[in-house]
């Protein structure tokens, strides 16, 4: 602790703490807090009964002499009560059985002493007696009652009506019908065979809407505060305050690592020793400079300004100096030098050539300040106009300043005097301006060298000033006075010891003045954020830019966006600000100066706005996402009951209690694009999410990285049998660029031709195939963990890169010349007789709807009279126009073209249709398809085409794909000519060496002619690659081959949901488009409607489990919406006519004005959707026993009724009709319980409440009145 010299707050600090905790009890209830004395049966006027009555007449008779006819006495009357002479133990005994006589006189024979005339005279003497006696003894309670309700005017607690909830059923042949307002509804009878009635509370218009189903979702959550954290400190922290710590300052979340300090490493973290090292530097202000932290600011603020502001400040009082020196000695007058020169006394000596001699004023003025305040008495005024100044303003102006200089310097001085009682300041003048020689005299041994790790310590006399900022530098750290700081340190450091450990309210300010920092700590970075927009010259962009921001909102007009920030402006804020606001986004006029305090005051109103927009304080606590259990049939999350009690079940469901069956896997998300269209051979897709630049955070990057397996992340493929999984690789990228880094997803997967096709699943509403990522529970620690979803959720997509590769897809539509050609039998391509310009065409589904970037044809052909490709010479040899174009053609040739929509586009001029080694084998590639379209037609566009695909030639097709056989072909026309020619010439040649000997016989081979190649495929296939650059900025666009807007293709993402599937859009509030839906609540429940006539109103009874809630968690709002069009829309706005649940938080009934909606994918369409969600704490919300609809409720009416009618619930199915009927409906029915019913106060209740309350006035002070 500080040690301050005030004596009042040392004498607080000494105190101890007297009064110690008392031990933990659990009260006094009612019936332990009975007083006797309030019973007024308990004091009685007369209190005998009829055995003391007869009791004393017979000893009373005892006494009387009693008289025989003769009028002698003869004994006495005990006789008359006593005829037997029964002992006293046996006579008492005979009394008691008196009042059982009077009930039942027939029940005892005639023997019996009761039945003597005298004696039932005297008994019934005594019994009116009674009479007397019962309303002498009410004195008291009459007394009782006069002094609480007539002196004191307290009255009786008045009954109150006990209410049952009504559900009404249409006839078969209703729509609806009318339930009015007052309807009475009979209730069976009273105990007296009284009818009952109850009155219907409001209008209720029955229909047909019913609850056909109820479905919910649970989210998982660990939350944990500031609290948590130090009584539930993490495995890995020791120290309770650095766990909290952990909370209020971690970044970028709460929990996570604190920022490093701004100490002279740039790197020093936040650990126990460096709390220490600054704790010991804040207690150096209590303890070396002995002043209180408030004391020292103010010192140090004075002294800044002070010296800050010296050059002007002391020019000014110069300059007014210099006129009276003018004005004595006119041209001879030299100016004060230096201009600003603090020597006052000396300088107004310079300019007055003198002393100034005050003896005429009298000794009550004796100086310049004396002067200043006295100025207004005219004889003073003329003093000043005769000797200084001849205007009063330069006076005033001169001194106003010198006096505001000389106050600042005397209240620091006096705080160095406070410091140190024996501190004389230099030239023992109070207002001294030499700070650092007056610190040196006041402080002389002050070192700072401690704390050199801390800030840089040069051992001069700035280093009280460079301490000053090292504290100021706490501050901004910790959001938090140095005063809070110093007690956060001193309950860590008595955390930590035996003894003194802090009390439960000591803990308690511990988590205000943290509390209080975390949202001083989210004002700052909103500021800061403000900040990052502001430029010198005010533009519209900024400003929309900063609103957008504060407001939260992304797609408001200028009017909209204006309107929403006066709804939400600070009302003590300045008006100036708001209406330049207006002129800037609304007027569009730009060329506006800022407002008085310019972008500061701006930006502090507009984060003043911001926080009226969310409405609370920040809270610091970290929300740790576990897991998410959906359940299809909520009411199947039921509660056991062991007391009997009506069957309930959790209304957002709960934790699955042990892992029976592996939880079903979601969120995801899911493509469904024309490029998976992959029917067969071997294939490969790769699929690449970028995602926008995000913090760089290490820890986060390196848990995705060991959790992007499948044991945490499922990849499936659709076929037309459902899902499948390909294997598959996938692989984390992290591009860091300085504090940010781009994270990527990269996906590989490989199907062989073992594979089944991938096509659209039958009934989705995709007509294309889907990829989809699913998102994997585990079973850990007790629980069911998805430890992927949290380090994903905030991921927003840029952009999506999808690339196929396939190879060997032969099931293809193929034709010639001569027709179709059938698939898996050997073909002739270019027909039976090929010649130069036959053709062979193929196409198929996947080379139409996909813009191809590669295409490959790989040709097997059978029965070549040719090996190798060399051998086409040697086998074709004296065939002319084969051999004149030998050089040229090593090979024959095709050209290849893209006949789309009747335009035929070349693509290969010459394409070898056998291979270059092996003759049989051939592979025909383009390697640049859009590239080769362009080169060929200039600026054709190239898109996917989809359809009609039902036609079986290849010719009718709208894209197909045609091989086009060059010249020279395979010369089945030139055989017979050349065969014949080459037959005359052997001819020839024979006859030419038997005419000349020496002419060599021909060599047949040299003549012979070959039959041409009819060439002849075994089998034919293609293979290509094809790629899709998808990106989610439509205004931003991205760089690759072919890149797209989202939304401008056939591709379509989707986010996967509990029951069901939304297509993928921006955010409501910004253009973001998430890769995993949001489920921000911690529980959803889904109320299924059916038979609703939308807009109507419905009304529902939601029959709770009263009092289920948890009541150690605080209780959360329930938000109300219902499904349209995959949105869920706030009912808040109107569409809530009636709560009487309180929030959920017991049983009543919700009306509900149910507007019109649009389709959805979401939950299932044929049904209207409501949505009951909580952001936190599920348990706060009572358990579910039922929701009905078509409910109203019905209060008692009381007709003279039985007064015990309200001591007991009116049983279910009591009311079931109504007196007269109502058009329309069925039936009426009860089926619960009534509530609410209270009868009036009884007067021993009274009493005893009156009582208690004039003992403790409503203020609880002892242990006896709690």
């Amino acid at each position: 602790m500080l040690n301050s010299k005030e004596p009042e707050a040392a004498m607080s600090e000494s105190i101890p703490d007297l009064i110690p905790l008392g031990p933990e009890r659990d009260g006094t209830s009612q019936s332990q807090r009975i007083l006797p004395s309030l019973d007024p049966e308990t004091v009685s006027l007369d209190g005998r009964s009829l055995e003391d009555c007869l009791a004393f007449a017979q000893a009373y008779a005892k006494e009387l002499t009693y008289f025989n006819l003769e009028a002698q006495p003869c004994g006495d009357w005990q006789g008359l009560l006593n005829p037997n002479g029964l002992n006293a133990e046996d006579l008492t005994r005979q009394w008691r059985e008196i009042p059982k006589f009077l009930a039942e006189p027939e029940t005892f024979d005639h023997t019996r002493p009761y039945r003597r005339p005298h004696f039932l005279l005297f008994v019934i003497f005594l019994h009116l007696l009674g009479l007397t006696r019962l309303r002498i003894n009410q004195l008291t309670r009459k007394h009782l009652d006069f002094y609480y309700q007539t002196y004191l005017s307290l009255t009786k607690q008045a009954g109150r009506p006990d209410r049952v909830n009504i559900l009404a059923k249409l006839t078969a042949d209703t729509a609806q019908a009318r339930l009015p307002a007052g309807t009475l509804l009979l209730a069976g009878q009273d105990s007296r065979g009284d009818d009952l009635f109850y009155r219907t509370d409001a209008e209720l218009i029955v229909n047909r809407a019913q609850v056909k189903r109820l479905s919910s979702v649970f989210v998982d959550m660990k939350i944990t505060g500031i609290r948590e954290a130090r009584e539930f400190p993490p495995k890995t922290e020791t120290d309770p305050l650095l766990a909290m710590f952990a909370i209020v300052y971690g970044e970028p979340a709460p929990g996570d690592p604190l920022p490093p300090y701004p100490a002279q490493d740039p790197t020093q973290t936040v650990n126990g020793n460096f709390l220490g090292l600054l704790t010991s530097m804040v207690d150096f202000v209590g303890r070396s400079l002995h002043m209180e932290f408030q004391q020292f600011h103010t010192m140090m603020r004075l002294k800044n300004q002070r010296i800050k502001s010296a050059v002007s400040d002391w020019t000014l009082i110069n300059d007014k100096l210099n006129i009276i020196g003018v004005a004595k000695r006119g041209s001879t007058y030299t100016k004060i030098s230096p201009p600003d020169s603090n020597k006052f006394d000396d300088n107004l000596k310079h300019a007055l050539d003198g002393e100034l001699n005050y003896s005429e004023l009298g000794g009550d003025i004796t100086s310049m300040e004396d002067l200043y305040r006295q100025s207004y008495r005219e004889k003073v005024w003329e003093f000043i106009k005769k000797y200084l100044f001849k205007e009063l303003d330069d006076f005033n102006t001169m001194m106003k300043k010198k006096m505001e200089v000389d106050n600042d310097w005397r209240h620091v001085n006096s705080l160095l005097k406070f410091a140190n009682p024996d501190f004389v300041p230099i030239n023992k003048e109070p207002a001294s301006p030499e700070f650092y020689e007056n610190v040196q005299k006041a402080f002389p041994a002050l070192k700072f060298s401690a704390f050199s790790e801390i800030f840089k310590v040069k051992d001069d006399k700035f280093d009280l000033d460079r301490f000053h900022v090292a504290l100021n530098t706490v501050e901004a750290y910790f959001h938090c006075r140095l005063e809070d700081f110093a007690q956060l340190m001193d309950a860590r450091a008595r955390d930590k010891i035996d003894t003194g450990k802090p009390t439960p309210a000591e803990w308690e300010r511990v988590y205000a003045i943290l509390a209080k920092a975390y949202a001083e700590k989210v004002y700052a970075s909103r500021r800061v954020q403000l900040v990052k927009f502001i430029e010198l010259k005010v533009t519209k962009v900024i400003l929309e830019a900063m609103l957008r921001l504060v407001l939260g909102e992304s797609r408001l007009t200028d009017a909209e966006m204006f309107g929403r920030l006066t709804d939400y402006w600070p009302k003590e804020a300045n008006k100036e600000i708001l209406e330049f606001i207006k002129n800037v986004i609304v007027g569009n006029k730009t060329d506006l100066p800022l407002p008085s305090g310019g972008w500061t005051d701006i930006v502090a109103n507009l984060e003043l706005t911001w926080r009226n927009r969310e409405g609370k304080e920040p809270i610091a606590q970290k929300v740790e996402w576990l897991n998410l259990y959906a359940n299809e049939d909520a009411t199947a999350v039921s509660v056991s009951n062991p007391l009997g009690m009506q069957q309930r079940w959790r209304t957002f469901g709960q934790v699955h209690p042990a892992p029976k069956r592996h939880p079903t896997p979601l969120p995801g998300w899911s493509i469904a694009s024309p490029v998976f269209l992959l029917s067969q051979g071997s294939r490969k897709v790769e699929l690449t999410l970028n995602f926008q630049p995000t913090l760089f955070d290490q820890k986060r990057i390196d848990s995705l990285r060991e959790h992007l397996s499948p044991d945490y992340l499922q990849i499936e493929a659709s076929t037309a049998k459902g899902w499948v999984a390909p294997n598959k690789l996938i692989k984390l990228i992290a591009d860091k660029d300085k504090d940010k880094v781009k994270l990527g997803l990269k996906l590989e997967l490989s199907l062989d031709e073992s594979f089944p096709p991938i096509a659209a699943l039958p009934g989705a509403e995709s007509p294309w195939p889907l990829i989809r990522l699913m998102l994997l529970s585990t079973w850990q620690d007790q629980a069911y963990v998805m430890p992927l979803y949290p380090l994903m959720q905030d991921l927003v997509l840029e952009q999506v890169l999808i690339k196929v590769t396939v190879t060997g897809l032969s099931d293809l539509r193929m034709e010639n010349d001569e027709g179709s050609l059938l698939v898996g039998k050997p073909f002739e391509p270019f027909g039976s007789n090929p010649t130069a310009g036959s053709g062979f065409l193929f196409t198929h589904p996947e080379l139409v709807t996909k813009r191809l970037d590669k295409l490959s044809a790989k040709l097997e052909w059978m029965k070549l009279p040719f090996a190798e490709l060399t051998d086409i010479e040697g086998y074709y040899k004296n065939y002319p126009e084969i051999e004149t174009q030998r050089c040229v053609y090593p090979n024959f040739y095709a050209k290849l073209s893209l006949v789309d929509h009747r335009l035929e586009i070349k693509l290969l001029d010459k394409a070898g249709l056998f291979g270059s080694g092996d003759a049989k084998d051939c592979t025909i590639e383009i390697n640049d398809v859009p590239q080769k379209i362009d080169d060929n037609r200039k600026g054709y566009a190239y898109l996917p085409e989809f359809g009609p695909f039902s036609q079986k030639d290849p010719s009718s097709w709208l894209r197909f794909w045609r091989f086009e056989l060059n010249a020279p072909d395979f010369q089945h026309g030139n055989y017979v000519r050349v065969s014949a020619a080459m037959s005359l010439k052997w001819a020839a040649a024979i006859a030419a060496s038997i005419k000349d000997p020496k002419v060599p016989p021909p060599n047949p081979e040299d003549y012979q002619v070959n039959p041409p190649y009819t060439p002849k495929l075994k089998s034919f296939s293609v293979g290509y690659e094809c790629s899709v650059n998808i990106t989610m900025d439509p205004v931003k666009g991205m760089e690759g081959v072919w890149a797209k807007p989202y939304g401008n293709g056939e591709e379509r993402m989707f986010h996967l949901h509990a029951f069901g599937y939304a297509e993928i859009q921006p955010e409501q509030n910004a253009s973001l488009c998430r890769l995993l839906p949001a489920y921000g609540n911690a529980g959803e429940l889904y109320i299924g409607l059916e038979a609703v006539a939308a807009p109507q109103d419905v009304a529902f009874l939601f029959q709770l489990a009263d009092g289920s809630a948890n009541p150690d968690v605080p209780p959360q709002p329930v938000q109300w919406s219902y499904l349209s069009g995959n949105h869920w829309v706030s009912l808040h706005d109107g569409g809530i006519l009636a709560d009487s649940t309180s929030g959920l938080a017991g049983t009543g009934i919700i009306q509900f004005r149910l507007p019109k909606t649009e389709p959805n994918t979401l939950l299932p369409a044929n049904l209207y959707w409501l949505r009951v969600a909580v952001a936190q704490y599920c348990d706060s919300v009572c358990d579910t026993i039922a929701i009905h609809p078509q409910a109203v409720s019905a209060t008692w009416v009381d007709r003279g009724n039985a007064s015990d009618h309200l001591e007991r619930p009116l049983p279910p199915g009591t009311i079931n009709r109504t007196p007269d009927g109502v058009s329309g409906l069925l039936s009426i029915s009860q089926p619960y319980s009534s509530s609410g019913g209270k009868p009036g106060e009884r007067a021993e209740l009274f009493n005893r409440r009156v009582s208690e309350r004039l003992r403790h006035k409503q203020r609880a002070l002892t242990y006896w009145d709690y």
